[in-house]
């Protein structure tokens, strides 16, 4: 299992090689010279350091702002383009070099920040038992509930996922984090494309019959 998730992460990689150069160059020519690429300490499976990589989407420096609490966008912290991959999930693409490294996985518990690592720890129980297995790029928790629900929610979804770890629910819930990830990229570009496609065939036609 983990050498196809290895080998898939891998064919992931190459082929959205163009979406990172694309998002890279967002990034680099909206703010020059600043890094493209995100690298935070995390926790993951029991308890080991690992960096995880995302593509930038804070103001620098922005991190020892938010701590160890969850990003508020009423702070003005994101940058003009982090705010769209952000939303649309994007930024977590780099994380496919944490799969082919072992890790992290597709899916799991999502990968914490060492100071909430030990909050957590000290007042939630049963929290050590989602470091059981790898952290993942996205999870049960991610898909169902939402980026604010409290860590209490979260772990409840991340113990099911623990306790009924399958093949078929692993896909279930890849599927379900690529159509949300399709769903952010292209829902709110489809309507104004779809009005559009009728007069595309018609060029197209036009176009086609002065050849």
């Amino acid at each position: 299992m983990r050498i196809l998730e290895k080998l898939t992460a891998l064919i992931f990689f190459i082929m959205l090689l163009p979406v990172f150069i694309i998002i890279g160059l967002m990034i680099f020519i909206t703010e020059p010279f600043k890094p493209i690429f995100y690298k935070g300490v995390r926790i993951g499976k029991f308890g080991r350091r690992f960096i995880m990589y995302k593509f930038r989407t804070l103001k620098i420096g922005a991190e020892k702002m938010v701590n160890s609490k969850l990003l508020d966008k009423n702070l003005g912290l994101e940058t003009f383009i982090g705010k769209v991959i952000r939303y649309s999930k994007l930024d977590e693409l780099p994380q496919l070099i944490n799969i082919i490294k072992g890790e992290m996985s597709f899916i799991g518990p999502r990968p914490v920040r060492p100071i909430r690592f030990y909050k957590n720890l000290l007042r939630i129980d049963d929290y050590e038992k989602r470091f059981l297995v790898n952290p993942g790029m996205s999870g049960i928790a991610q898909v169902e509930g939402d980026y604010y629900s409290l860590p209490e929610e979260k772990l409840v979804w991340d113990l099911f996922w623990i306790k009924n770890i399958s093949f078929s629910l692993y896909i279930t819930y890849l599927f379900k984090t690529i159509f949300m990830i399709g769903e952010r990229v292209f829902g709110k570009i489809s309507f104004p494309f779809r009005k559009a496609l009728p007069w595309a065939g018609f060029a197209f036609l036009l176009f086609s019959n002065l050849l």
